[in-house]
């Protein structure tokens, strides 16, 4: 038998669709009804330093997780962003993404090149998505899971991951319900 204490460490971040408030630490109310920041979660990763978190009436809807990471020039190396381990291991445990976009910007007219080389000199932003549908049902009751990543400064990247879960729809009818009820 599974306790809430497995399902928890299994979920991501530690975190389950509905999860009340409560059991979430160090919540910060954001902007909006349903937006709160914490610098935790259940289950921290490293890679983070700040959680957002979507909590409408029917508990948590979505978590994002926003960190930094280095990025090493590896010229010559030929390294691609399919061996970043962020994304290899978003994909070992939910596949291959639904979709991806990358964002190019100018860089130097090298070969060969690496997304490292790249997006240390402020050049490259990536946006991976996996989405539940007819044919693929992503774990834990999640809708949808994102990856992004893009410069911020010489040698480091913003990384953000955020999962949606099926619940979601239910925070934003509460936000706008607020919204329209403070008016």
């Amino acid at each position: 038998m599974v306790s809430v204490a497995d399902i928890a460490i299994a979920n991501p971040l530690g975190t389950y669709m509905g999860q009340p408030a409560s059991e979430i630490e160090g919540l910060e109310q954001g902007v909006e009804a349903t937006l709160f920041i914490s610098k935790t979660a259940p289950a921290p990763s490293s890679l983070f330093n700040k959680y957002i978190y979507r909590i409408g009436k029917n508990g948590l809807c979505s978590i994002r997780g926003n960190g930094v990471m280095k990025v090493e020039s590896k010229v010559g190396k030929n390294v691609v962003f399919k061996s970043i381990p962020i994304l290899s291991s978003l994909e070992n445990k939910y596949g291959q993404p639904t979709s991806s976009d990358e964002y190019l910007g100018w860089y130097d007219d090298k070969s060969p090149f690496s997304f490292e080389d790249e997006l240390s000199r402020n050049n490259l932003s990536f946006w991976y998505t996996w989405e539940s549908d007819l044919t693929r049902s992503l774990p834990f009751n999640l809708k949808s899971i994102s990856f992004s990543t893009s410069p911020k400064v010489q040698g480091l990247a913003h990384i953000n991951i955020s999962y949606e879960y099926k619940n979601s729809d239910s925070c934003k009818t509460s936000e706008t319900k607020t919204a329209i009820d403070n008016l």
